[in-house]
Order: structure tokens, then C-alpha cells, then sequence
């Protein structure tokens, strides 16, 4: 997959509500339980407004971001590592936020998987 395929695929089209992701500052790739990128999130939108991707049908209470890779500092911390135990068997649930586990203030950044 080229690195645009792998952007357009990871940025959208989610079924969530914004309001659910809005505080996430990054989004993350991944394959196989692995990190593959992480993006640094600009906005959030409804799906049938998307910029980049035209779309034929309305999306119901989906959402897509726009957004660039992220720094090379927080790339490196995410990139190529094992989010796998974020996800239990079975589950089913393709997006999930959270707060890096060493978070010490409240301007800690939210992350999107």
C-alpha cells in the first residue's frame, strides 16, 4: 500500500460521532496490531463533505479527518509498535481512543486508533 493509500485509509470513513474523537490529536495506522503511521489530526469532518474523496452515497454518522504525518519525535515512539493488547479477542470495535500511559498533565495528546 503507498503511503497515500495507507493515509486514505486509516483518515476515514468511521462510524462514530465527532463529538466521540474530537479531543484526538493523533491518528494511528495499524496492521496486524502494529503501528504502520501516526498522523497528526487538523480536523475532523462529516464524511459527505470530504475534500479529497467523492462520495455517491450519504454517509450516516460518519466522520473522516484531515491531517499530516506526524513529527518525527512522536512518530517515534509509535512507530512499529504493538498496540495489540488495546484490542481484546473478538473485539469488534475498529476505533479506539486513549491517553498515552505515561500522561502526566491534562495537555497530555489523546490518540485514535
Amino acid at each position: 500500500m503507498s503511503a497515500n493509500e495507507l493515509y486514505d485509509a486509516t483518515r476515514g470513513i468511521w462510524r462514530r460521532k465527532i463529538e466521540s474523537v474530537e479531543h484526538a490529536e493523533y491518528a494511528f495506522a495499524v496492521y496486524k496490531g502494529t503501528v504502520k503511521e501516526v498522523y497528526k489530526i487538523n480536523r475532523w469532518f462529516c464524511a459527505d463533505e470530504d475534500p479529497i474523496r467523492e462520495i455517491e452515497w450519504q454517509p450516516k454518522c460518519r466522520i473522516a479527518f484531515e491531517g499530516s504525518q506526524a513529527s518525527s519525535e512522536i512518530r517515534d515512539r509509535y512507530l512499529n509498535k504493538s498496540v495489540a493488547s488495546f484490542f481484546p479477542r473478538g473485539s469488534a470495535n475498529q476505533v479506539i481512543t486513549f491517553e498515552p500511559a505515561d500522561a502526566q498533565t491534562a495537555e497530555a495528546p489523546q490518540m485514535i486508533l
